[in-house]
């Protein structure tokens, strides 16, 4: 167990425009699993998008207006998780383990809500909804995340066999 790809301490803005008990419950559930760390409350998204481009903040959270009503009259709600994916270990992980603590705060409210016998087990019936939205590469093409992949990786081994190749060389011709 020396190495583990848990990600901690991960910077969560939030943008709240409900400011709700649900939004504050939803907010805090996040923030008492030990992956994140309170980045603030943002006014807007804009400006909690300006947060992750300084890379004072990991991912954004944001609550839409209306979230605790959508919650009670139709048992179900969006929510809009953002992640930076400069590093896309830490942004993808990141965005799991955020979707997975809304799934789970669902699953806490349609239990909550829902007598014994017909409680859901494991799903979400009911509640917050997680959804993705890429901004770049949008349909996910393969060689548009993998020819920059394989430049990079060509120059990486370019640069390393060029000197290993020269000092050889070298050796060899005995001026070394």
């Amino acid at each position: 167990l020396a190495a583990s790809f848990d990600i901690h301490n991960l910077d969560l803005a939030v943008v709240d425009l409900d400011r709700s008990p649900a939004a504050d419950r939803l907010v805090r559930k996040a923030l008492a699993s030990g992956y994140f760390r309170f980045g603030g409350y943002e006014a807007d998204y804009g400006s909690a998008l300006g947060r992750v481009e300084l890379g004072a903040a990991d991912l954004i959270l944001e609550i839409p207006r209306g979230f605790e009503r959508d919650l009670a009259v139709d048992r179900s709600a969006r929510v809009f998780i953002s992640a930076d994916n400069v590093d896309s270990a830490k942004g993808g992980l990141g965005s799991a383990y955020l979707a997975r603590i809304v799934d789970d705060y669902a699953a806490d409210l349609g239990a909550a809500e829902a007598p014994p016998e017909t409680a859901p087990a494991g799903g979400t019936a009911s509640g917050p909804s997680v959804f993705s939205r890429f901004r770049f590469n949008t349909r996910l093409s393969y060689p548009v995340m993998m020819v920059p992949a394989i430049v990079v990786m060509v120059l990486t081994m370019f640069c390393g066999f060029l000197p290993a190749l020269n000092i050889v060389g070298e050796k060899e011709a005995g001026t070394m």
